[in-house]
């Protein structure tokens, strides 16, 4: 937390000069109060040119040291933020590496951005808070986030983000970015590259890279989506990956404390097919838990539930949107965040 500034008053100067009396003038409480220029702090009085001298060499020492604070405190207060996040991260999960998907391969995508379209947006700071990798920028860029949170069970996940970040800060465009990223995938050799070159997705992931600067909707669509990512959140600094297990419930309890806070809302939380990975009943319980920690009324909650059909068969990877108000209602069946019948 940022500690208030103590301001006092000038103490009187009557012994030194006693001779001349000075009319006390009220010193306004808070940096904010404080001149920004010397122009502004000069008032009239009936000092001797010396004094007149003196106060104003004080004046212009006391302005530039409460300007520099400013600067500071609010760099502070960005930097504290991101520190705070940072700190969230779960350095004991080790060793639960899967692979890792770049692009998303869901359907359903289309009526999933029309529902982000349809929402009024907030009126304060917001954070989306997601699992997987490029498709939460989809959601940050739709909603214009301030803050981006990307969780995962898997730690080589946010090694890849901060990867990404680091790409997005050297690009100057998305063109020069796809480039730079496929030229490291293919760098990569042994078990590196294995975590992206695997069976169990759709295609390459250098094509689907590729393909992601014409699918309606990515982040890399255009060159404003582009510069939206990476002049307000990569530049800032506002996008966090962190490693953590979904069913640590009280782990998301303190970050959702945090962010009440300092006034951020969490406006989209993306969890993807996570919950097709719940078997247990308490893993359920502290998975349910975990999600009502993040949402609020006016959240808005993505994932994929696997999709019963009449015939018994199942569709595992169908996106479904919903507003946090439905999910925290106390007639929700929270058996729907696994499993929904057609």
């Amino acid at each position: 937390m940022i500690n208030p500034i103590d301001q006092r008053g000038v103490t009187s100067i009557e012994d030194s000069f006693p001779v001349v009396k000075a009319q006390p003038v009220p010193v306004p409480r808070g940096l904010a109060a404080f001149p920004d220029t010397i122009d502004q702090a000069k008032a009239p009085t009936e000092l001797t040119p010396c004094l007149d001298s003196f106060f104003q060499k004080i004046c212009d020492c006391l302005i530039s040291i409460i300007n520099t604070l400013k600067r500071f405190f609010c760099l502070s207060r960005k930097e504290e933020i991101t520190t705070v996040l940072n700190s969230f991260d779960n350095s004991e999960i080790n060793g639960k590496i899967n692979g890792i998907y770049i692009t998303t391969n869901e359907t359903g995508l289309e009526n999933t951005y029309a529902f982000l379209a349809r929402q009024p947006k907030r009126d304060q700071p917001t954070i989306h808070i997601g699992c997987a990798a490029w498709y939460n920028l989809d959601i940050i860029y739709a909603r214009k986030s301030t803050y981006g949170l990307i969780v995962d069970f898997n730690p080589k996940n946010g090694e890849f983000i901060k990867k990404t970040v680091d790409l997005i800060n050297s690009c100057e465009s998305r063109e020069a970015f796809k480039s730079s990223m496929i030229e490291y995938l293919h760098s990569l050799k042994g078990e590196e590259r294995g975590l992206f070159f695997h069976p169990d997705q759709l295609g390459l992931p250098t094509d689907r890279i590729e393909e992601e600067l014409s699918r309606k909707g990515s982040w890399l669509e255009t060159e404003e989506s582009y510069q939206y990512i990476k002049r307000e959140l990569v530049s800032k600094n506002r996008l966090i990956a962190i490693t953590e297990d979904i069913r640590n419930s009280e782990k998301f309890s303190q970050i959702r404390q945090f962010l009440d806070t300092n006034g951020i809302a969490i406006d989209t939380v993306y969890e993807s097919n996570i919950c097709n990975f719940m078997y247990r009943v308490t893993d359920k319980d502290s998975f349910v838990k975990s999600l009502k920690h993040l949402l609020d009324s006016s959240s808005i909650f993505i994932h994929c539930p696997k999709i019963k059909r009449s015939d018994d068969t199942y569709i595992l990877l169908n996106q479904r949107a919903v507003l946090g108000e439905e999910v925290l209602a106390d007639s929700y069946d929270v058996s729907k965040f696994f499993e929904e019948v057609q």
